[in-house]
């Protein structure tokens, strides 16, 4: 194996290993020597790929961007119809949500962590830049009106949706919010 392969796996484990302590303990319990314990390598080897762990939370944060932005790219391949295509995206952030969680909450800044600057900084061109122009240019073709506020209302809506249901088990988010979300994002794209 390359180094430069087996470096991206190192790489790979430690992120997974961080999502893993989130997933089992909370954003707050990750630290870089508990990553090294998980995946039995040194806190050096851990420094050497990311720096720190905000440098390591920042990289997890792109690293769903990407994730999320690689399905909405899908959901307009695969859906030709401009309406449709917004309550797919919907649904798309949604089970984004619903199966990732920790790195979701990590992402929006949802979850409190003590010096960590959950205003995610991006720079122009970044997977969370991306991500928007692709849902407003969803939204341009799907409703007619001001872009913008089409943007934020749609995303106020679903990040409302998310925050009410962080404490619910999946299935009952989509039987039970799912369900008025869907209804609020028809009204809003009639």
């Amino acid at each position: 194996m390359s180094s430069r392969r087996k470096n991206i796996n190192i790489k790979n484990e430690i992120l997974s290993a961080a999502l893993e302590i989130a997933r089992e303990k909370g954003w707050t319990e990750v630290s870089l020597r508990k990553i090294a314990s998980r995946i039995d390598y040194s806190t050096i080897i851990i420094y050497s790929h990311f720096g720190s762990k905000h440098l390591l939370l920042l990289e997890l944060i792109d690293m769903g961007f990407e994730k999320l932005l690689t399905r909405f790219r899908q959901v307009n391949s695969d859906e030709t119809d401009d309406k449709l295509r917004i309550h797919r995206i919907t649904n798309t952030t949604i089970e984004f949500f619903l199966s990732n969680r920790e790195l979701y909450q990590l992402m929006f800044g949802i979850v409190g962590m003590p010096g960590f600057d959950s205003e995610y900084q991006c720079k122009p061109g970044c997977p969370k830049e991306q991500l928007s122009m692709f849902a407003k240019d969803v939204i341009s073709k799907s409703a007619e009106g001001d872009v913008e506020s089409l943007f934020f209302s749609w995303w106020a809506m679903v990040q409302g949706y998310i925050s009410i249901g962080l404490s619910l088990p999946n299935d009952e988010f989509k039987s039970f919010l799912l369900p008025y979300l869907e209804e609020g994002i028809g009204r809003l794209f009639k």
